[in-house]
């Protein structure tokens, strides 16, 4: 996934759906399949998040280059930076608010550990018992990467024999099912999601539902001491907050809630095999749907890779159509003669990574700069247009362009030239003595007409582009034959411009040449 504000926000949504789902399910998986079943869907969250990072196969979503066009969407210059900028401080915004919220949690796990004091280890045969030099909501099992038991200082005269077991194996069964590294993980979801205010709620449902199963998982095994357990609950109760990486015995989980479930008869063994089997069923469908909500995946193009351009130019009323190949990274142009002189138009595109493509551009009219407007191109609008006139109102200048991936050219076949009149030689350039080449790639029919004319290559890029296309377009060519017919073919043709002693037209002339 990305990290900028739409990323977020998906995030934000896949997690406030996984959690509503968990809310409005607990009561009834608990009544079917016991407080197991009920803390066993709060897998669903995470799951489903986790669903996110699996990247997305190309037969769902295509690449670049079996897409027929890349539509575009036209912005004003410098929106893009706009853009950027608050993408930065969004993510700058929740940034902060995480760490805030981190660090919050932590304070309050330093707190409760020092509020201990020191421990002392207890002899145990099985398990890595302590006792504190202070009871601040004993006992509880503590420490993320060693667990350990931790037992008040008067552990022994405050409950019974058989409580005290009771005690120890409430903590034992957080400590063999993982509670611990559970609780971490919760944590760094909240702090994820530290501006939701359902993320507050579900933790607080989330540490309910462990307790509870942690309960049941102990009476299980010891159906008859349900009253030791009550008293043991009643003795034990606390009203300190909970430690983000701990599982106190006193608690402030709701007392007459936990009491309420030890008076439920335990859950049949099928009944428990049917919650374990629908609680996959919901991870597996909450996470394809989690999976399937993601836009479509990022389309990375290469810098390497080329792209045409079609370009509709219209200029003072006189349109011109024409395509352009070119690098991603690399800049191409076009220009055309307007009222008050030479339109020159630049253009570059980036890829953006997202499935997007950025086009900078650089407009001139009779060689000063106009315009130098940003565009993205995205699959919103097929077409991406650029109108602009002239400071005085005198002149205007509109482009259509539509890029596509360029595939492998054609094989080149051997089509004779047979009519191949020069293009005029544009005005601003014969006046600055100005000279180029121009690289076409003509398609040509199986008649000798033209069909198609791309700009491979220009140098200087965009001055003899126009002049060379419409040229090419009344060109004729002697086409191959295969088997005694003529057939459709496709040739490349440099076209040179340079300035003769003895001017044609405007001043200059040009050739075309194979």
């Amino acid at each position: 996934m990305r990290a900028d504000p739409a990323a977020l926000l998906l995030l934000t949504a896949v997690f406030s759906a996984a959690c509503g789902l968990v809310l409005a399910l607990r009561p009834l998986a608990r009544r079917l399949g016991g407080a197991g079943a009920a803390y066993g869907l709060w897998c669903l969250p995470p799951l489903m998040l986790l669903t996110l990072a699996i990247p997305v196969p190309p037969e769902v979503v295509r690449p670049m280059r079996e897409l027929g066009a890349l539509p575009a969407a036209v912005l004003q210059a410098g929106a893009i930076q706009t853009e950027g900028h608050a993408s930065t401080l969004w993510l700058a915004a929740w940034l902060l608010g995480a760490v805030a919220c981190l660090g919050g949690q932590l304070a309050r796990q330093y707190r409760f550990m020092r509020a201990l004091g020191p421990l002392a280890r207890v002899p145990h045969p099985r398990l890595p018992l302590y006792r504190a030099a202070h009871d601040a909501g004993l006992p509880a099992l503590v420490g993320l990467w060693r667990p350990r038991i931790v037992v008040p200082p008067d552990f022994e005269s405050r409950y019974a024999p058989a409580q005290r077991a009771l005690l120890l194996r409430h903590e034992q069964v957080h400590r063999q099912r993982g509670d611990l590294p559970c609780n971490a993980l919760a944590m760094l979801l909240l702090c994820l999601q530290w501006f939701n205010p359902l993320a507050y709620f579900a933790l607080r449902a989330f540490r309910r539902d462990q307790e509870m199963a942690c309960d049941a998982r102990v009476l299980a095994c010891r159906p008859r001491q349900r009253r030791a357990y009550a008293e043991a609950m009643l003795i034990g109760h606390f009203d300190a907050p909970l430690p983000p990486l701990g599982c106190p015995w006193p608690s402030r989980h709701p007392l007459k809630e936990r009491i309420a479930m030890l008076k439920q008869p335990l859950p049949s063994p099928r009944r428990r095999v049917a919650a374990v089997l629908s609680i996959g069923l919901l991870a597996a469908g909450g996470g394809y749907a989690a999976w399937a909500a993601q836009p479509a995946a990022p389309v990375v193009a290469a810098e390497s890779a080329s792209y045409r351009t079609d370009v509709v130019l219209t200029i003072d009323g006189e349109r011109h159509e024409f395509a352009l190949v070119e690098r991603a990274g690399q800049w191409l142009g076009f220009g055309g003669e307007g009222r008050q002189g030479h339109w020159q138009a630049e253009l570059r595109w980036t890829a953006l990574g997202d499935g997007r493509m950025q086009v900078d551009m650089k407009l001139a009219l009779a060689g000063k700069p106009v315009s130098t407007p940003t565009l993205i191109v995205t699959r919103a609008d097929p077409v991406a247009t650029i109108d602009v006139t002239s400071g005085d109102g005198g002149s205007h200048f509109t482009a259509a362009l539509r890029v596509t991936p360029a595939h492998a050219p054609a094989k080149v076949t051997e089509v004779a030239m047979q009519s191949l009149p020069p293009p005029r030689y544009p005005k601003e350039a014969y006046e600055r003595s100005l000279g180029g080449q121009v690289m076409l790639r003509v398609d040509v029919r199986a008649d000798g007409s033209v069909s198609n004319v791309v700009v491979e290559s220009s140098k200087p890029a965009g001055v003899f582009d126009a002049v060379s296309v419409e040229a090419a377009r009344q060109w004729r060519f002697r086409p191959e034959m295969k088997e005694g017919k003529p057939v459709a073919g496709q040739v490349r043709v440099p076209v040179t411009f340079e300035m003769d002693p003895t001017p044609q037209d405007v001043g200059g002339s040009a050739m075309a040449s194979r």
